[in-house]
């Protein structure tokens, strides 16, 4: 689970810098906001960073409390689930690039 989060942890700063960078969306965490445009290094290291924190405070080296265990798994999903809107708006910015420059090619 520590590399999952890890890696969620990083393809969450890349795609939501990504998103920032073209300017087709803002952070809407205004902490994070303000990081981004403070220093790109920064808000890459608070975003992988983060997660990581979150796991070794929780984690219990002899026993996994059902609570703690419950709540893991529910911030599992729900970075999976913004990783995924990330790459489904991705998905459709790209497509609607490559479409724009398809049809200024053929105009």
């Amino acid at each position: 689970m520590l590399l999952f989060l890890f890696l969620a942890g990083f393809v969450d700063a890349i795609l939501t810098d990504t998103g920032i960078s073209l300017g087709y969306f803002s952070e809407s965490n205004p902490i994070m906001r303000m990081i981004h445009e403070e220093s790109t290094t920064l808000f890459y290291s608070v975003k992988i960073a983060l997660p990581m924190i979150l796991l070794v405070l929780l984690w219990n080296k002899e026993k996994l409390n059902k609570m703690v265990s419950v709540m893991l798994f529910f911030s599992t999903g729900c970075y999976i689930g913004v990783m995924g809107i990330h790459l489904i708006w991705l998905y459709l910015v790209g497509f609607e690039e490559f479409a724009r420059l398809l049809n200024q090619l053929v105009l």
